[in-house]
């Protein structure tokens, strides 16, 4: 694949994509690659989202949370490449429980409770997946895992988080990264905490590796399924002939045109940022931003306007 092929990846939370982005912030300019995650961050960071973006034919690496399946639609005249990484999912929420209760901490407020944690989390890496993949969701029969199973047939591969300094070689190897470049950020250093919050994290590995199968029971059964096709360079060669695997060809054409698809993109785009700065309690620097950007727009539109009137 050439430099033409737009990377494509769905960052699950946990799974080594902070490493992976602050690899790629380090070697590519910004209007190379877009982040659909923390709009939150990128809004501190003056960065565009997507639908702001003025050429997106110069992208190389689209990456997050938010990533959706509109966008082979979207970007359909282009060769897509498109990954996710994966983490055993009980060592996953452990680590995600931890950067929460660090993240609280650097808010001043209490760890979250082992027990909300585990109701907002159940099962989180098939929810994200198909969160990714909303057609599927909707349409496809069977346990949740199983749509989610089905819904990686339509990736080209699939990294171990485990194993990522070695399995991520072919996406560095697709963006043109030696791996030498490849920056390993860890989030979160239990070292670093206050006793008190270490010794919640220790309490909270106890019952989530208690609980996992009441949570996590279609994270761990999905996991159990892809765990020997992570980091296979051959990944689509693999599944081809697995019964649960789709046609990515026919699917993409069963997505609406490329028009209708970026308007609904433009609108999931506008949910999500609204969500996370409520979610922030940060609406009110939403909307100064916004407020700032119209008036600011509205200016070059009359200074335009004036200069070919006159």
């Amino acid at each position: 694949m050439g430099r033409s092929t737009l990377l494509v990846g769905l960052h699950i939370t946990k799974c080594a994509g902070t490493s992976l982005i602050s690899t790629v912030r380090k070697n590519f300019v910004e209007d190379e690659y877009c982040f659909l995650s923390s709009y939150y961050e990128n809004l501190l960071s003056s960065r565009p989202i997507f639908s702001q973006i003025t050429d997106p034919q110069r992208l190389r690496f689209l990456f997050g949370h938010y990533c959706n399946e509109l966008l082979f639609r979207i970007f359909e005249r282009r060769p897509i490449f498109f990954f996710t990484g994966f983490r055993e999912p009980v060592a996953r929420a452990i680590s995600e429980y931890g950067q929460i209760s660090a993240v609280r901490l650097t808010a001043g407020e209490e760890p979250l409770s082992v027990e909300t944690y585990l109701q907002a989390s159940a099962n989180g890496i098939c929810n994200e997946i198909l969160r990714c993949f909303p057609t599927l969701d909707r349409t496809t029969g069977g346990a949740k895992w199983e749509k989610a199973l089905a819904a990686t047939s339509l990736f080209d591969y699939l990294y171990s988080t485990e194993k990522f300094e070695i399995d991520i070689q072919p996406v560095l190897d697709l963006l043109g990264i030696n791996n030498q470049s490849l920056v390993r950020d860890n989030s979160l250093v239990d070292k670093t905490l206050p006793a008190s919050v270490q010794d919640a994290i220790a309490d909270a590995r106890v019952v989530i590796r208690r609980e996992a199968e009441n949570f996590y029971h279609d994270d761990l059964r999905l996991y159990q399924e892809l765990a020997p096709l992570l980091g296979k360079a051959n990944y689509q060669q693999a599944v081809t002939s697995k019964p649960w695997a789709l046609n990515r060809t026919e699917f993409v054409r069963s997505l609406p045109d490329t028009a209708t698809a970026k308007a609904m993109f433009e609108q999931l785009e506008t949910d999500y940022l609204v969500h996370e700065f409520s979610s922030v309690g940060k609406i009110d620097l939403l909307t100064a931003s916004l407020t700032t950007n119209i008036a600011h727009y509205q200016q070059i539109l009359k200074r335009v306007q004036n200069q070919f009137s006159s």
